[in-house]
């Protein structure tokens, strides 16, 4: 098994650049390659939230990285378009829909901001209830392990500062919109 992260890289606008990162214990084997798990488990967490992002937000690559002495190497970068499918206004950049997945120890959590979300999607600082089923299909997508035709596994889950991986073994979404934290202005990463 190895440890590996994908990055699915977007755009607001054709402007603001978008990162989602994840991470997972990846057993390529019987056939199925890295891409074509990342490509699968990153598939069933996209789909459905189409309907909640906005149609100004387009994915169009994620990159593959392993770790190597301390830091991230890139190992493959491969296409994949998608984008929103809401109409009509846009939230802010910053309002997100959150999946939070939970590993087991202490402050293990992964979290994932999906942005722009559809301001039909939304009422007041809550999703409306269409909005909640896919937010849950979501989830289960994003916590559950991906297992290939081969027989191969993608273990999503997230790495300590020790570089120990740990699988997630539950979490949840709220019903209440979240807010990205932008660490580069202007740039949306």
């Amino acid at each position: 098994m190895a440890i590996q992260r994908a990055t699915i890289k977007g755009r607001i606008s054709s402007v603001i650049e978008t990162r989602s990162v994840f991470t997972a214990d990846v057993e390529p084997i019987g056939g199925d390659t890295s891409q074509v798990l990342w490509e699968a488990y990153l598939t069933n967490i996209i789909v459905p939230l189409q309907p909640l992002l906005s149609v100004v937000w387009t994915a169009y690559e994620y990159e593959i990285t392993i770790p190597a002495a301390g830091h991230w190497e890139p190992f493959a970068v491969e296409s994949f378009v998608v984008g929103g499918a809401a109409s009509g206004d846009a939230l802010p950049n910053a309002v997100a829909a959150v999946l939070i997945g939970k590993a087991s120890g202490l402050r293990h959590v992964g979290r994932k901001f999906f942005s722009p979300l559809a301001e039909s999607q939304t009422v007041g600082n809550s999703f409306v209830s269409g909005a909640a089923s896919a937010l849950a299909t979501a989830l289960a997508a994003y916590l559950t392990v991906e297992t290939g035709i081969g027989g191969g596994t993608l273990t999503p889950g997230v790495v300590d500062s020790t570089g120990n991986f740990h699988a997630f073994v539950g979490g949840f979404v709220s019903s209440i919109v979240g807010s990205i934290r932008r660490r580069k202005p202007g740039i949306g990463i």
